[in-house]
């Protein structure tokens, strides 16, 4: 069922505790939540791998749309079946069956996620150790202070975790631009850190190049840095990260793959 509210957005991505003051459209929220049917596409923390989840509906959730059905049909009105003040909601990963659950509590019209299990960080981490294709120990482990952080709603620790580590694959694909005809090296080097960015753009992704938010924030010191901004770009920033680290690591397995010693060792097998 169609909703226009982005359930997924509240069960996988949002940080607990994190207040929807949604007014008049909180039972709405909370019918969208339970009735929510749709997939999408998540780290599975027990297949440890990617996979296409969907929501589920409990039997309570569907008596109550029975309920509600029948009530207009027969009635004309449609009693408050949506008025929740706690529940839950679960997710099932379609390849295993492994199922996440969600704990919401509506105080007022305020909506918030409690909890859930497995937590917000398994899910975020997901299986990183290909990573270190790319990335060193350090940058890895500040990626995952990163994901740690943004699940308790921390934004500014959270985007300078990250940063740091977008900051590290800048300077590799720095790296590689200054050996390529044209490239400017003086420039690059006197440039603000945004500046730096926008000079490599052709080896960025794509929705980055165009993304207002995450281009306004990466050109802020540390000490014009607000809260909530961090928060709101956080996502951005963070599937910037994993594009370009996932595009490094294919490139180096290609090049591993193609390399002569490679070859060599495949041909005498």
């Amino acid at each position: 069922m169609e909703s226009e509210f982005d359930v997924f957005d509240w069960l996988l991505i949002q940080p607990p505790y994190r207040a929807f003051n949604l007014g008049s459209e909180i039972k709405r929220a909370v019918k969208a939540i339970l009735v929510c049917s749709s997939t999408y596409d998540a780290f599975c923390p027990r297949c440890g791998k990617m996979s296409t989840f969907k929501g589920l509906l409990s039997p309570t959730t569907e008596d109550q749309l029975l309920n509600e059905k029948f009530a207009s049909k027969g009635f004309g009105v449609v009693p408050d079946f949506w008025g929740h003040t706690k529940f839950s909601k679960t997710i099932q990963c379609t390849r295993a069956l492994h199922e996440i659950d969600f704990y919401f509590h509506v105080d007022d019209q305020t909506l918030y996620k409690v909890g859930q299990y497995p937590s917000q960080l398994e899910i975020a981490k997901g299986n990183f150790e290909h990573y270190l294709y790319v990335l060193d120990k350090l940058h890895l482990e500040c990626l995952n202070k990163g994901l740690e952080l943004a699940t308790y709603g921390t934004g500014i620790g959270s985007y300078i975790y990250v940063r740091k580590v977008f900051e590290y694959l800048i300077e590799l694909i720095h790296l590689k631009a200054k050996e390529l005809p044209g490239w400017d090296e003086q420039k690059f080097l006197t440039s603000r850190f945004l500046d730096k960015t926008l000079m490599l753009h052709e080896h960025l992704p794509g929705y980055l190049k165009t993304n207002s938010k995450i281009l306004q924030i990466l050109g802020k010191s540390l000490q014009d840095l607000e809260e909530e901004q961090c928060l709101e770009c956080f996502n951005d920033l963070k599937h910037s990260v994993f594009i370009m680290i996932e595009e490094m690591v294919l490139e180096k397995k290609i090049n591993e793959a193609m390399s002569p010693e490679t070859t060599k060792n495949s041909s005498t097998n």
